[in-house]
């Protein structure tokens, strides 16, 4: 069962407010396991036993008269959202005893990519004129469709965290609990078939990952995971690490952002926020906050949207030098104007020198 309220303000003179409350839900479809909006007006429900039910929600503007004050004859325009009565579109079997714990929709060719809880990708069709006879339904007439396509096991029974089309819409790219990047290419009768499989040794299980286009051409592959008790943000294509943060382990309640949009070759990544649930022993809740200063903890119950313009954080990626952790770094100065020298060890046996002229990090020598 799902519930959506809507305030609407009726007069300034007495600031009453009426509370709008539906209630939906799919007939015999229990246990909701999650929420996921693929756009505005389109909401996607996950079920136990690999259920996907498609919402669609109109949203209606109206308009109504106020006055400025209670002494006053003028008004004004207020403008109010309203939903309409949801219509279930379609609903969608994996077929699997797994929980549905990540997806994507493809709106140009109209297709949605799944994966469950028991490491399953399925690929279904999103038309309404598909031929195995599925229409568009509503509450009286409930009638599951199955997938175009389904791999089995492609993260090894463990959970499908994040899943994305590619560019070319040609495959699909998954990240799991089994810490590897799984493609699944998508043949022309719309089969999937495995194709590639990279481990990402330095994550115990992804999260999330992007796939970041730069303004030079080039395509960086960014992760983000655990490595013990520690949240990493790792660019996968430069082999360094973004961002680290002890959050206590992956069995705590929290949620990741991160905007790429104005990347560029040296932005990773534009601003991010991310905000752990611990329980204190008292039976209070906490919740801590980290952002690149982009983030307005006050707002926190008005809205997580950034509302002003704000600086960017700047990463000088460099290359990659060591194999291993590096334990310490220390700089040195040099009497040339602009010029410093990094010296690194790291796990890997081997201590560096590396030149910094000018912003720019470059090796130098290997001692």
């Amino acid at each position: 069962m799902i519930m959506m309220k809507e305030k609407k303000k009726v007069g300034d003179a007495d600031l009453k407010r009426i509370k709008k409350i539906m209630t939906f839900s799919a007939k015999s479809y229990v246990a909701i396991q999650g929420l996921k909006w693929i756009d505005e007006s389109n909401l996607l429900v996950f079920h136990i036993k690999g259920i996907v039910v498609w919402w669609k929600i109109s949203f209606l503007t109206v308009s109504s008269s106020s006055s400025l004050s209670s002494s006053s004859q003028s008004e004004k325009l207020i403008a109010h959202r309203w939903f309409s009565n949801p219509i279930m579109e379609r609903i969608f079997s994996m077929g699997t005893v797994g929980v549905p714990t990540s997806c994507s929709c493809d709106w140009l060719s109209q297709r949605l990519a799944v994966g469950d809880s028991r490491g399953n990708v399925a690929l279904f069709d999103m038309k309404t004129d598909v031929t195995n006879n599925n229409k568009r339904i509503d509450d009286s007439c409930e009638k599951e469709q199955k997938p175009s396509s389904i791999l089995n096991n492609v993260h090894r029974k463990e959970h499908v965290t994040d899943i994305m089309f590619s560019d070319d819409k040609r495959k699909i790219l998954s990240v799991g609990n089994d810490g590897a990047i799984h493609e699944s290419s998508i043949g022309a009768d719309g089969e999937l078939n495995r194709s590639l499989s990279i481990p990402v040794s330095t994550l115990s299980g992804i999260s999330k990952f992007w796939s970041i286009s730069h303004q030079n051409g080039r395509v960086s592959i960014i992760a983000a995971g655990f490595h013990g008790n520690n949240f990493t943000l790792i660019d996968l294509t430069n082999s360094c690490q973004l961002l680290c943060i002890g959050t206590g382990g992956r069995q705590r309640r929290m949620d990741f952002w991160a905007d790429f949009s104005n990347n560029d070759t040296c932005r990773f990544p534009y601003m991010h926020q991310l905000v752990i649930c611990t329980h204190r022993r008292d039976g209070r809740a906490e919740l801590h906050v980290h952002s690149a200063e982009s983030f307005n903890v006050n707002s926190l119950h008005q809205t997580c949207h950034i509302q002003r313009p704000l600086p960017s954080i700047q990463y000088n990626i460099g290359s990659p030098y060591h194999g291993e952790m590096i334990n310490d770094a220390c700089w040195c100065e040099t009497s040339t104007p602009n010029l410093s020298i990094l010296l690194s060890g790291s796990n890997d046996c081997t201590a560096k020198l590396s030149v910094y002229r000018n912003s720019i990090l470059s090796f130098n020598k290997e001692l």
